[in-house]
């Protein structure tokens, strides 16, 4: 059992860079589901599981921000950079389902539980609660995802509707999705120089967009 749990780990496919494979390699747009994959493998690399505590989970922005890549005429930087940074939320409530979603299993193993005292079909109840458990899985989160993703478009179409042009970042670049995404590296490092870098540097930015030359 150990040889097989650490020589078939396959943790990978759950990472951004993996789905981002798996869309191009399906979609055929390779350039963009991996620029794109880069950036959600980068920005939360500081946080990673330990223990009960689960990081926000990047696939839940990425594939909503791919899902409406799939709506646009031609897919860019300049048209995706927004939609990017706003479903950013969609992490932290991917985390949240998954975390909802192991409390309700609790209900599921207490029933496995109570039928092994009772001297019950053990294999029939816990073959019922996997069932359960993964009929719940897939619908609440095709549900939220659904709900998230109709959510983004509508308000990306009203806000189209109100300005009249699409919203678009002009100055946007993939090297600059990629170095916001680096702060999530950086931080990873744990070296508190870099925190005060970090703090000092988006401080001068952000004082230099906001004050007047």
């Amino acid at each position: 059992m150990s040889l097989g749990r650490f020589g078939a780990n396959l943790g990978f496919i759950e990472r951004p860079l993996f789905a981002g494979f798996v869309w191009g390699a399906v979609t055929g747009d390779m350039s963009l589901a991996l620029s794109l994959a880069v950036f959600y493998e980068l920005f939360w690399l500081d946080l990673f599981p330990a223990g009960t505590y689960m990081p926000p989970n990047p696939l839940f922005p990425m594939l909503c921000v791919l899902t409406l890549s799939e709506s646009l005429a031609a897919p860019d930087i300049v048209t995706l950079f927004l939609p990017v940074i706003l479903t950013l939320p969609l992490a932290a409530l991917g985390s949240f389902i998954e975390k909802r979603q192991r409390e309700w299993q609790v209900a599921g193993y207490n029933r496995v539980i109570l039928c092994l005292r009772a001297d019950g079909d053990i294999g029939k109840a816990a073959g019922r609660a996997v069932s359960a458990s993964l009929a719940q899985l897939f619908t609440v989160n095709a549900f939220v995802f659904f709900a998230a993703t109709t959510l983004v478009a509508f308000g990306a179409s009203a806000l189209t509707a109100w300005q009249g042009q699409p919203l678009t970042f002009q100055y946007a670049s993939w090297p600059l999705l990629w170095v916001i995404g680096a702060v999530g590296g950086m931080l990873s490092l744990r070296i508190r120089r870099n925190y005060i870098l970090f703090t000092a540097g988006g401080t001068a930015i952000g004082l230099f967009l906001l004050l007047p030359l």
